[in-house]
């Protein structure tokens, strides 16, 4: 067993730590792009809450370029998935050759059945294309 014994560590001070607003029901996983700037959130694991069928998935954008403001956005999904069965939990992603962002989502319905999205986000209208 090798215990990283060679394993090199930086020490850093990343700055103050701030509360993002505009997530009501607290974030599950992000997804940095960190040379954009950007952060993908997901948001709305309903069954971590007692109140669970006010809990709406969402995916939310954080932009650490805005000045002043420490605000994610929720991101309007285009496409025909089950909103009220939209609870997304991990997220990861991909930028293709072609510049595209795809994300990739695991949803968990309030069935618990699981499965994994795909969408596209469109950097002009600042929305996301369901793919799968």
């Amino acid at each position: 067993m090798v215990l990283d014994v060679n394993k090199r560590v930086y020490n850093h001070r990343p700055g103050l730590c701030r509360q993002v607003e505009g997530m009501e029901h607290g974030s599950e996983d992000i997804a940095l792009l960190e040379e954009e700037g950007i952060a993908f959130v997901t948001s709305g694991l309903f069954y971590m809450f007692p109140r669970a069928k006010e809990v709406q998935g969402r995916i939310f954008l954080y932009d650490f370029n805005q000045d002043g403001t420490y605000r994610a956005e929720p991101l309007q999904i285009n496409g025909d998935y089950d909103q009220e069965n939209f609870h997304p939990h991990g997220i990861s992603h991909f930028v293709t050759s072609a510049g595209v962002v795809r994300l990739f989502v695991i949803n968990h319905s309030k069935s618990f059945e699981h499965s994994v999205m795909v969408f596209d986000w469109n950097r002009k209208s600042g929305q996301l294309d369901l793919v799968k």
